[in-house]
């Protein structure tokens, strides 16, 4: 394509949506409806997941332009990001200038102006994007300006968005001021393929282009959305790259090439065949019956394991409850927390509610086991069991019961050998 269409391709999807541009998409709209009834109602919390560029940071920026002015509203990308840095980055949104003020004198001030505002109700509102990766002690003090109340009321408000299911990293630790405002969670759901269509052509009228179809053609913008998956961000990228592929002035459908891009990212928890065992982070090698299934790699974040169809790992057994257990790889080590499942979690035959894992580590749900391999290793690692480590080896769930049931009815039938029944 001739250089000045590259460069109306950069300018065109690029670049941030544009505040003009409005939003037409009905999932966006839903959302964006929910948030604005979620932070008025009595608990004042909106939950938000949905995939990596799934056009959050837009709704994000539509949300804030609808909030009353007089309303002080902070926007913290959480990823990484210290409790200093955090709660710096809201004060400084509020109008705060801060000197060296320690992380007390922080969340006191957090305090204070909470209390003041709310009492004019005018509660300030905190948006925190990327909550699936907040540190936890981060997570702590947000717990912490969460119970911050005045006159009966909530005198902080919260909107968290996340990748899908992040809010069950909320309820690890239990009831917490947070956990107990959760109410509904909503998800940011893809464009229809005639949404995607309307976008790619609305991205172009936004920069003084009137026929978008003569650059775009329908069956172009169709084949950006199946290669996309209707996930805004991935149809900027692609439509972009397809500009810069065109030899002409329209882009054919033979310029839209289903690659991986530098900033698309790749599935962090996907079947891996068995020859990609070694470095890249844990692998999960899961086995119904003794019989082996799957091979994952958890290369980020965290891993949900359960009977429902949105779990990263899908076990389809009676005692798998739909959401049974979490994993989370930091990097260095590998979680286990069971998630209030029915019948719990075994660990080497062990019952566990929360543990690290280590090598050759056998995890039982129901009839199912993933043997956790390819960790780090630690100055103080021990095998977990010096047995033959096969899948097959280790007890399911149901033969602990069996084991249980037994010992019942020994102790029932009065068994000889028991003294004193």
């Amino acid at each position: 394509m001739p250089e000045n269409y590259s460069r109306l391709g950069d300018q065109a999807f690029a670049s941030p949506l544009p505040a003009a541009l409005p939003i037409t998409f009905q999932s966006q709209k839903f959302v964006l409806n929910y948030i604005s009834a979620a932070i008025q109602s009595k608990d004042g919390l909106a939950l938000i997941e949905g995939p990596r560029y799934s056009g959050e940071s837009a709704l994000i920026r539509k949300f804030a332009d609808s909030v009353d002015e007089s309303i002080a509203l902070a926007r913290v990308d959480a990823a990484g990001l210290g409790v200093d840095e955090f709660l710096r980055s809201v004060l400084t949104q509020y109008g705060y200038q801060l000197h060296n003020m320690t992380v007390g004198e922080l969340l006191r001030m957090m305090d204070v102006f909470s209390m003041q505002q709310s009492r004019v109700y005018r509660a300030p509102v905190i948006v925190v994007e990327n909550a699936q990766a907040i540190l936890a002690s981060t997570l702590i003090a947000l717990n912490h300006l969460a119970t911050f109340k005045s006159q009966g009321r909530v005198a902080m408000r919260f909107v968290l968005i996340g990748t899908l299911q992040f809010h069950l990293h909320l309820k690890l630790d239990g009831k917490t001021a947070l956990t107990e405002r959760i109410n509904t969670v909503h998800e940011l759901k893809p464009l229809t393929c005639k949404e995607s269509l309307l976008y790619l052509h609305a991205r172009l009228q936004a920069r003084g282009i009137q026929r978008p179809d003569r650059i775009l053609p329908v069956d172009v913008c169709d084949r950006l959305h199946d290669i996309s998956g209707g996930l805004p961000g991935l149809l900027d990228a692609h439509a972009m790259a397809a500009m810069k592929r065109a030899r002409g002035f329209a882009v054919g459908i033979d310029d839209v090439i289903a690659e991986h891009l530098d900033d698309e990212p790749r599935s962090a928890n996907v079947p891996v065949p068995e020859n990609l065992a070694g470095d890249g982070g844990p692998l999960l090698k899961v086995t119904p019956m003794n019989r082996r299934l799957r091979e994952y790699r958890v290369s980020e974040g965290k891993m949900l394991i359960g009977r429902s169809g949105a779990a990263d790992i899908v076990v389809k057994d009676q005692f798998c409850s739909k959401y049974h257990a979490l994993l989370f790889w930091n990097g260095k080590s590998l979680m286990l927390a069971d998630l209030n499942s029915t019948n719990g979690t075994l660990v080497n035959s062990v019952t566990a509610k929360s543990r690290a894992l280590r090598e050759n580590d056998i995890v039982s749900i129901g009839d199912c086991r993933i043997k956790v391999t390819n960790l780090p290793k630690t100055n103080d690692e021990k095998p977990a069991v010096a047995e033959d480590p096969d899948t097959a080896k280790y007890k399911s769930l149901a033969e602990s019961r069996q084991r249980r049931m037994a010992r019942f009815l020994r102790i029932g039938g009065k068994n000889p050998g028991a003294k004193g029944f």
